[in-house]
């Protein structure tokens, strides 16, 4: 049997005496409606994988030698853990699994005094790798924004140039038009 620990950057790694429990839990969301044929496992959605442990740890060391406090260096290790959300990395005879947070925890006594069972709930984190884009625009307009900004501007001009031009040569602009509909009406 192999030792089970956790381990963490920048930390020493726990190892636990015995593990009395190990269950490992893989989930996903699986579509319940009614789906066309040539389903696809593409339409489920994984979810984290959840590892359930229960390991015993005593004051008489993991290979008979007695340690003193021990037990409880390792309850305030876990609780540091856990309260931190620390990410871990746990090895037992079933796998190594990476990117873990300790969820839960808790522990009870039974058997001698200098002896604890822990019931942990671990949970793995889905880590994206983060790019940052060289070169991102500046608070404000952009240059393309600008450039549109003047296009507008200068179609703007040119259009009512030539409401005037058409107008000074006695040719309708299409506004005297809608003036002369809204006026007209049936006389009262």
């Amino acid at each position: 049997m192999n030792l089970t620990t956790i381990d963490w950057e920048y930390g020493t790694g726990l190892a636990f005496d015995a593990l009395v429990l190990e269950a490992p839990t893989y989930e996903a969301d699986v579509p319940t409606a009614p789906t066309q044929s040539g389903y696809v496992a593409f339409d489920c959605t994984s979810k984290a994988t959840v590892l359930r442990l229960e390991a015993v740890v005593s004051d008489l060391g993991l290979y008979g030698d007695p340690e003193a406090g021990r037990v409880e260096a390792v309850k305030t290790k876990l609780l540091m853990l856990q309260s931190n959300g620390t990410l871990l990395k746990v090895s037992t005879d079933g796998g190594i699994w990476d990117a873990m947070v300790l969820q839960s925890l808790s522990w009870s006594r039974s058997g001698p005094a200098s002896t604890l069972r822990f019931a942990l709930v671990l949970r793995q984190v889905r880590l994206a790798s983060v790019s940052v884009v060289a070169g991102a625009p500046r608070a404000g307009k952009t240059k393309r924004m600008a450039d549109e900004a003047k296009d507008k501007k200068k179609d703007a001009e040119k259009s009512g140039k030539k409401r005037k031009s058409l107008a000074a040569h006695g040719r309708d602009t299409g506004v005297d038009t809608i003036r002369g509909w809204l006026n007209m009406g049936p006389s009262r």
